[in-house]
């Protein structure tokens, strides 16, 4: 019997300073390498900055500032907080430097310009952040200065859990289970046979296997042999015992249940009815 043992994660809270930064480029090295995981990051960026509504006694001065924002390279404000979302689906955190006209203590804010999640550094004391840092330089920003966005955030914590770092042990078995499959059928799409030759002398038989190898590494294919060293040629029917397609299916219909994501969405999966599927691609 394997004993399964559960590890202990705390919130993060500690009574002295301490600092925190994000793992964003190995998580997003997970993203890249499943296409299906990057469309599913890319799919809830989308649905969730689809449409919004701005509503209040502000309502004109607030919409004619958010149209304004540019971030970095002209994009809308609705493309900066898609962008700032999937990295901090990833990695749990996404970071942009407030843009100010005149004195940032007046607060008016005219635009977000995204930083790198991996460069800057939270430094933090009993569940509150003191400042942020960058790492690759020596810019430093007090908390009011940086649009925070973070995924999942729990207790007492100033940083979000990824997504992705959850479903890090079922990503690296699909990983594995794709190299099993590839190599099983690799293997299995090359004829097989039983060559019974008429000696057991070792150079010959080495001379046969020798003759057979360089024919298959050509187009042609034609191994030219003595008549007297070959009885017969029987071919082999190779049956595969394990399916690794069936476990890859379990796997991904885990992963579409983690993440909440209808496979129909996808382009996957199934609706009994049209209603149906309208419901789906609306949740």
């Amino acid at each position: 019997m394997v004993w399964i043992t559960i590890e202990n994660v705390a919130d993060e809270y500690t009574q002295h300073e301490s600092y925190y930064q994000t793992q964003y480029g190995r998580w997003n090295g997970m993203v890249r390498r499943n296409t299906t995981l990057e469309q599913i990051v890319a799919i809830r960026a989308a649905s969730v900055f689809s449409s919004w509504m701005i509503k209040g006694p502000h309502e004109k001065q607030a919409t004619k500032m958010l149209e304004e924002m540019t971030g970095r390279n002209n994009e809308t404000f609705k493309q900066i907080l898609a962008n700032l979302y999937e990295i901090a689906y990833i990695c749990g955190d996404s970071y942009a430097e407030k843009i100010y006209e005149g004195n940032p203590e007046d607060g008016k804010i005219i635009d977000l310009h995204i930083l790198p999640a991996d460069n800057i550094r939270q430094i933090i004391q009993k569940g509150k952040i003191k400042r942020f840092e960058e790492i690759d330089g020596t810019a430093k920003w007090p908390p009011f200065r940086i649009f925070h966005m973070t995924y999942r955030k729990r207790g007492a914590m100033t940083r979000g859990y990824g997504m992705v770092e959850s479903l890090n042990n079922k990503l690296v078995s699909r990983e594995q289970m794709e190299t099993i499959m590839m190599e099983m059928y690799e293997r299995m799409s090359r004829p097989r046979e039983i060559i019974l030759a008429k000696t057991d002398n070792k150079d010959k038989l080495n001379m046969i296997r020798d003759a057979i190898k360089e024919a298959g590494d050509t187009w042609s294919g034609i191994a030219v042999l003595p008549w007297t060293l070959i009885d017969d040629v029987k071919d082999i029917q190779l049956t595969v015992s394990l399916k690794p397609q069936e476990a890859i299916d379990l796997i991904d219909k885990d992963i579409f249940k983690a993440t909440a994501t209808p496979e129909i969405v996808l382009g996957t999966g199934y609706s009994t009815s049209e209603e149906d599927a309208k419901t789906r691609i609306a949740g």
